[in-house]
């Protein structure tokens, strides 16, 4: 039985694995660019988009540690630090 997973932040090295991991099934990986972490707007179209998914896994995370510290700090702790709005 193969399952739909999506998983949010695939480029980066732990999203990547955890990809790998599950390559028998339905993986699908959208990008920063397919979707915004930290917009709800956004997620929530997304999956009005997809229409189903057995599962979701978020390994998306803010790592420009320069960058993190400096003028993007606030969207780095909505991504590291709260992640999807609920």
């Amino acid at each position: 039985m193969i399952k739909k997973f999506v998983i949010f932040g695939a480029t980066g090295m732990l999203g990547h694995d955890v990809a790998d991991a599950l390559k028998e099934h339905d993986v699908i990986t959208p990008s920063h660019k397919d979707v915004s972490i930290d917009n709800w707007s956004s997620i929530e179209q997304f999956f009005l988009r997809l229409r189903s998914c057995d599962a979701v896994i978020n390994c998306a995370a803010f790592t420009q540690v320069d960058r993190c510290e400096g003028e993007l700090g606030a969207k780095a702790f909505r991504i590291n630090g709260g992640g999807p709005p609920i």
